[in-house]
C-alpha cells in the first residue's frame, strides 16, 4: 500500500505541469523531501514547488536514506556485485551487493535496474534478487559487475539535492556526506543537469557544542564553500522567517497537531522551502 501511495504521489507531482516548457525538477533526498509530517503528499515541498512554478517536479525522497543511498539511486556511486553468477532465461536469480545502503529506510521496491546489459528489477527478501524484465538467453555476470539504477533525468533539468540528515543521525564522519555530494554533482554535470544543494537542518535537540550540531555546521560550511552558486541555506531561511529561539528553527515550522518530532517540517515549513527553491531557480534563470 505504501508503495502504491508513493508512486501515486510521483504521478501527481510529475503530471502537474506536463505541458510546461519549463525545465523539470527532480527532488532527491530523504524524509524531508518525501514530506514526512506534512498534512499529505500535496504539501511536501516538491508538490508545492510544482504548484507554485508550473514545472514538472518528481519527488524522489525516500525516508531514512543516507547520502550514500541517495548517491546510489542517483547513479553517482556504482552498486557492485560481490560474486559472479548467471542470469537465467527467465525468473529470478539471487545476487549479493557489496553495499546495501540503497535499501535503507523506506523505499519503493522493486527497483528497476540493469545487470550485464539485461533490464530487470531488484528486491530484498532477505537477500537481493534480480528478476529480468523479459525472457531471453542466459547471461553470465562477473564479480565486481555494476548494477545500474536508471535515474530519471533529462539534459537541462534541475536536480535538487537534500541529503545527509540521516548521516548525522548515524554519527557518520562528515567526509562521507561531502564525498557523496561531490559524486552526485559530478554525475549531474556529466548529464548536463543544473543542480541545487540544500543545507542540512539541525534538530531541536542539537545545540552548539553537541557533536551532531557541529557535524551539521561543518557539512553546511563546506557545502557553501564548494558550491557557492548552487547552495541554498534553507536552515538559515527557516530560522529568520519567524523569530524563535536563537539558533533554532521556529516551532511554527515544525509543530503539527501539537506534535513536534524535532526534525521534520510542517506544511508551513515545507512551503518556505518550496518558495526558497523557486526563488533561487528563477534567479538562476534555469
Amino acid at each position: 500500500m505504501k508503495n502504491l501511495l508513493f508512486y501515486a504521489a510521483l504521478t501527481l507531482i510529475s503530471s502537474a505541469a506536463t505541458a510546461s516548457p519549463l525545465a523539470p525538477v527532480y527532488a532527491w533526498g530523504d524524509s524531508l523531501t518525501y514530506g514526512v509530517n506534512a498534512t499529505d503528499t500535496a504539501h511536501s515541498w516538491p508538490a508545492l514547488l510544482a504548484q507554485k512554478t508550473g514545472r514538472p517536479v518528481t519527488n524522489l525522497g525516500y525516508p531514512g536514506q543516507t547520502s550514500t543511498g541517495i548517491a546510489e539511486r542517483f547513479g553517482a556511486i556504482p552498486l557492485r556485485i560481490v560474486r559472479g553468477g548467471e542470469i537465467p532465461s527467465s525468473g529470478a536469480t539471487e545476487i549479493q551487493l557489496a553495499d546495501v545502503e540503497v535499501f535503507d529506510g523506506y523505499s519503493p521496491l522493486p527497483f528497476p535496474v540493469s545487470l550485464a546489459g539485461v533490464r530487470g528489477d531488484i528486491r530484498e527478501r532477505p537477500m537481493q534478487e534480480f528478476t529480468r524484465a523479459s525472457s531471453g538467453s542466459p547471461v553470465k555476470f562477473a564479480a565486481g559487475s555494476a548494477l545500474v539504477i536508471p535515474a530519471p533525468y533529462s539534459p537541462g533539468s534541475i536536480a535538487v539535492i537534500w541529503a545527509c540528515r540521516n548521516d548525522v543521525v548515524r554519527d557518520w564522519n562528515t567526509k562521507i556526506c561531502l564525498d557523496n555530494i561531490s559524486a552526485i554533482v559530478d554525475k549531474a554535470r556529466a548529464r548536463n543537469q543544473n543542480f541545487l544543494i540544500l543545507s542540512v537542518l539541525t534538530s531541536n535537540e542539537e545545540k552548539p557544542s553537541d557533536s551532531r550540531y557541529e557535524k551539521v555546521v561543518e557539512i553546511n560550511d563546506n557545502l557553501k564553500k564548494l558550491y557557492p552558486g548552487n547552495y541554498l541555506d534553507v536552515e538559515d531561511i527557516l530560522m529568520k522567517k519567524i523569530p524563535g529561539k536563537i539558533g533554532t528553527i521556529s516551532p511554527n515550522f515544525r509543530i503539527r497537531n501539537g506534535h513536534d518530532d524535532g526534525i521534520h517540517l510542517n506544511d508551513s515549513g515545507y512551503e518556505v522551502v518550496a518558495n526558497s527553491v523557486a526563488e533561487l531557480i528563477a534567479m538562476r534563470h534555469w
